[in-house]
C-alpha cells in the first residue's frame, strides 16, 4: 500500500491568488497590523505574524484549511503579550512546504524548529481544532517548550465523529447559497463567519484547491499525563467533532493540570464566535499562568 504523502500544495497558482486576495482583505480589516516573519526550517519556510508586546509570548495555532488571519481580532484582545500567529506548514497560509512530513513526530519537530527560530524558549500555546492538536503533540514530545496551553475545541482528545465531516459539507453547501440562507445557516451551524461572503469564498477555495494532507492522531493517556503544564480546555456544547462531555471527562482524567469548560450554545468555531467569549477566557487564564515580572 502506497504511503500517503503529507505535503500541502495548491492545485493551481490562480486558485492560490484568489485566496490570497481574500486573505489580504481580511488582514486590512484590523487597525493593528502584525509584522510578517519568515522562519527557515528543515521542511520549508514558516510564515509567522508578530504583534509586539513586552508580556510573555503567546503562540496562536489555527485550525485546518485556513491561515493566521483568523486570529487577527483575537490577537488584539491579548493586550501586552507578545503574540505570534503561525501559518501551519502544509496548510493554506503563506508557509512554503518543501519537504513532506513523515509522521506526527515530524510535525512536532517542525513546530519546535519554528519556535526556536523565533527565539522563543517557552511560550503560551493557543490552538483551535487542528492547532489544538499541534499544541498537545508538541508538549507531549518536547517537554518544557509550552508554558501553558489553551485548547479551543481541539482535535486529538478523542476520535473524530462522522458528524464533523457532515458539518463541513453543510458549511460548504451553505456557502454557495444566497445571503439570507447563509446567515440562517451561520446561526444554525454555529459558524458566524459563514454570513460573510468573502470569508465563504475563501473557505470554498481552500477546500476545493488545497486539500488537507497533514497527519494527526488521538493522543494516548500516557502522552496526555506527561503534559504537566496549566491547560485551559474550552469545548463547544454543539461541537460537531465529538461529544463535549466525553472529551472533557477524558481530559480531566488524564491531563494533570486542566481547567475545562463546556460552553453552551457554541459550536466548533470558538475563536470567531462572539458567544464563546474565548479571548476574555484565554486572557484570564493567561493572567494565572504568566511568569511574575
Amino acid at each position: 500500500m502506497k504511503q500517503r504523502e503529507h505535503l500541502g500544495r495548491w492545485r493551481s497558482a490562480k486558485a492560490e491568488e484568489r485566496f490570497r486576495a481574500v486573505e489580504e482583505r481580511g488582514w486590512q480589516e484590523f487597525a493593528r497590523q502584525p509584522e510578517a516573519i519568515d522562519v527557515e526550517t528543515s521542511v520549508g519556510t514558516t510564515r509567522v505574524y508578530h504583534w509586539p508586546g513586552d508580556g510573555d509570548p503567546v503562540v496562536l495555532l489555527h485550525g485546518m484549511g485556513g491561515s493566521s488571519v483568523v486570529w487577527s481580532s483575537f490577537a488584539e484582545a491579548l493586550g501586552s503579550h507578545a503574540v505570534y500567529a503561525v501559518d501551519t506548514m502544509g496548510d493554506a497560509g503563506r508557509s512554503v512546504h518543501r519537504v513532506a512530513f513523515r509522521d506526527v513526530a515530524h510535525i512536532a519537530e517542525w513546530l519546535d524548529d519554528t519556535l526556536a527560530g523565533l527565539g522563543l524558549e517557552r511560550a503560551h500555546l493557543v490552538g483551535n481544532s487542528y492547532g489544538g492538536w499541534m499544541a498537545l503533540n508538541l508538549a507531549a514530545r518536547v517537554p518544557g517548550r509550552a508554558q501553558s496551553i489553551s485548547l479551543l475545541d481541539p482535535v486529538g482528545l478523542g476520535k473524530i465523529s462522522p458528524r464533523f465531516f457532515l458539518w463541513g459539507l453543510e458549511l460548504l453547501f451553505a456557502g454557495m447559497m444566497p445571503g439570507p440562507i447563509r446567515r440562517a445557516a451561520a446561526r444554525r451551524l454555529g459558524f458566524p463567519q459563514l454570513a460573510r461572503k468573502g470569508f465563504v469564498r475563501a473557505i470554498l477555495s481552500v477546500q476545493m484547491n488545497h486539500p488537507f494532507r497533514l497527519p494527526s492522531d488521538v493522543l494516548t493517556d500516557d502522552q496526555l499525563a506527561s503534559i504537566d503544564v496549566p491547560i485551559l480546555l474550552l469545548v463547544g456544547a454543539k461541537s460537531a467533532i465529538y461529544r463535549a462531555g466525553d472529551v472533557v471527562a477524558r481530559a480531566e482524567a488524564t491531563l494533570p493540570r486542566v481547567d475545562a469548560a463546556i460552553i453552551a450554545g457554541v459550536g466548533h468555531a470558538l475563536p470567531v464566535d462572539p458567544r464563546a467569549d474565548a479571548p476574555r477566557r484565554v486572557v484570564s487564564f493567561l493572567s494565572r499562568s504568566t511568569s511574575p515580572r
